[in-house]
């Protein structure tokens, strides 16, 4: 180690180039590293849902729930099974357990476990199965309210999805509390009785007429060339006219009963399952999910200028936009906070130096600073690792860590200059003296963090990413502190930078910490007197202080302040319809909209979901 240290010192121009490398390429690439919330993990939860339209949540229950429940007990590696049968739904929660069996190797196992299953009611839907990970991850949601009716309101949500998927970050966009079309036929039955014809037969026609069924293929000689042609019946209905001439009987002369001489029909919405209200106005919440590969800000960036400036407001009258959930604050607020710690650090740690040292020393040994972030950030790009707000929080913790060795070896250097050596023969030695020392100090802060990297759980998987941070800064930071700070120091400090000074503020503060160092002295060999005494009161303090931590302190995961959403959760007695739980929660909407502005940036109402928290 002793050889390193002195080759590298002595090759100053790879030092300087390094030093420029590394700045430099971690300049371009914090401008290109990926930036979103979350880390990309997976969250070893794996969902069921099965669609039964028109079912009670007890026949859901009996007839969908429990036998599925029943089937998935055979899947190894499941933890826990929880499942909420609903009107016209069914859903089942599987929590796996990652020490059995992986997400993927379990997802595949429930696929063809239900894949099996040939006992679901003939109008259930095939069951969906999909497992939870942050892959795709929700990173704004674009609130549609107003407009002239209900279906203006769906045709103008419909079309602002379309313009948004167009955007090539974009994955993919979840339309709630939208209800989709429906076609009512309200049957008289009177003119059922006038042309004796019965609800089972219309409910037939209907149903065997609206199909589109393959027919094979045949081959045609057209001027001796065989030409395969394939054959198709057509006859999906594709508006309103075509139900209404859906044949239900003809007679014997071929006169046909159609369906619009017994019924009314017409085009409706389906009654709503779950309503959204935005700041009090009913709304469709477009839920943008942004790519694994995106960046986040680049992202909504992207999508505010298009609905905001681009968009073609032609067919919007009377619609009123609003952006809920918006993830871009949260990142750039971190953003912020990192950048702020960093400019502050380099500012405080380069004044606290100049007290104690030349000020271009100070400016030498916060080079360090710099080096060890920007590396820090050329590794997540090389590892695709992203800049989300668990990253950035290991970075804001190190930020101060960073020239703790690189002060040592300098003060140990510039020691070895006043005492007389050459100014590189004292960055090589004062290097070479204390290496282990330093190295023995930087790996105890990353044992510290290291255990941080194999917690389990879902906690876990997120956590790990803290530590990251700050074992990756606090590496590159030694390695710089070895490797090119002596050069630094060798070259741009001479003897006459740490001369003792004469006169000046920086005279008077020497002098004044000369008293600081005596007095501490007579302090150190007081306490090194009594030492029995002192060990004795230590361990009493460590005593109460362990009492008051474990009996009288709170203990909770995350602080209280600082919180940016407050969730308000309601029941309503069984049987209450939408409408009535929306205006029961209206007194709720006002007080909430009491809020000064500077508080409140919207709030949302939703009706008919239920969630577990």
């Amino acid at each position: 180690m002793r050889r390193l240290i002195e080759f590298f010192a002595r090759q100053g121009l790879f030092s300087e180039l390094l030093t420029i490398l590394v700045i430099g390429v971690g300049l371009i690439t914090l401008a290109m590293i990926k930036k979103e919330t979350f880390p990309n993990v997976q969250y070893d939860i794996i969902t069921v849902y099965t669609s039964f339209p028109g079912a009670a949540p007890s026949e859901v229950e009996k007839l969908v729930t429990n036998p599925l429940e029943q089937e998935l007990k055979e899947v190894d590696g499941i933890k826990k099974i929880q499942s909420v049968s609903m009107e016209s739904l069914s859903g089942i929660i599987i929590q796996l357990d990652p020490d059995q069996t992986t997400q993927d190797e379990a997802k595949n196992d429930i696929e063809e476990v239900i894949d099996r299953y040939q006992d679901l009611p003939e109008d259930a839907d095939e069951p969906r199965v999909t497992s939870i990970e942050s892959k795709i991850f929700p990173v704004v949601e674009v609130a549609v309210s107003g407009g002239k009716d209900a279906f203006h309101l769906k045709e103008s949500a419909r079309f602002i999805e379309e313009e948004i998927e167009k955007i090539s970050q974009v994955a993919r966009v979840d339309r709630r509390g939208e209800q989709e079309y429906e076609v009512r036929v309200e049957v008289s039955s009177q003119k059922l009785q006038d042309y004796q014809l019965s609800l089972t037969e219309v409910i037939a026609a209907l149903r065997e007429q609206n199909v589109s069924i393959p027919g094979g293929t045949f081959t045609q000689m057209d001027k001796g060339i065989a030409r395969d042609i394939i054959v198709r019946t057509e006859g999906q209905f594709s508006d309103i006219e075509d139900v209404k001439k859906t044949v239900v009987r003809s007679n014997d002369l071929g006169r046909p009963i159609v369906l619009g001489d017994i019924a009314s029909v017409s085009m409706g919405l389906k009654k709503a399952q779950i309503r959204h209200r935005v700041n009090a106005k009913d709304s469709i919440r477009l839920v943008v999910m942004k790519k694994e590969s995106a960046d986040a800000i680049t992202l909504i960036d992207k999508l505010k200028k298009l609905v905001d400036k681009d968009l073609d407001r032609t067919h919007l009258e009377k619609i009123e936009l609003e952006y809920i959930n918006d993830m871009s604050i949260l990142i750039r607020r971190r953003l912020g906070v990192l950048s702020n710690n960093l400019a502050v650090g380099l500012f405080l740690v380069v004044f606290v130096l100049t007290i104690f040292l030349p000020f271009r020393v100070s400016l030498i040994t916060a080079i360090g600073i710099p080096f060890s972030f920007l590396g820090a950030m050329w590794y997540f790009h090389i590892n695709d690792i992203s800049l989300n707000l668990i990253t950035m929080m290991g970075l804001i913790i190190v930020i101060g860590m960073l020239v703790d060795d690189a002060v040592v070896v300098t003060e140990n250097a510039i020691r070895r200059m006043e005492e007389g050596e050459e100014p590189m023969d004292a960055a090589i030695k004062g290097t070479q003296q204390i290496w282990g020392a330093v190295f023995a100090s930087v790996m105890t802060t990353v044992l510290a963090f290291f255990p941080m990297t194999i917690m389990t759980g879902i906690f876990g998987k997120f956590v790990s990413f803290i530590p990251l941070g700050v074992i990756c800064a606090l590496i590159i930071s030694l390695f710089e502190c070895y490797f090119v700070l002596p050069y630094h120091v060798g070259r741009w400090v001479t003897l006459q930078h740490v001369a003792k000074p004469t006169k000046g503020f920086r005279l008077h503060f020497d002098r004044i910490w000369t008293k600081v160092i005596h007095e501490y002295g007579l302090l150190i060999h007081k306490i090194t007197k009594w030492r029995w005494g002192v060990l004795l009161l230590f361990f009493v303090w460590l005593g109460v202080t362990g009492f008051v931590a474990t009996s009288l302190m709170r203990t909770v995961l995350f602080p209280p302040k600082g919180i940016d959403q407050l969730l308000i959760k309601a029941k309503a007695p069984n049987g209450t319809t939408l409408e009535q739980t929306l205006e029961m929660m209206r007194p709720v909407e006002e007080l909430v909209a009491t809020l000064p502005e500077d508080e409140l940036l919207n709030y949302v109402t939703s009706a008919g979901e239920h969630r577990q928290r």
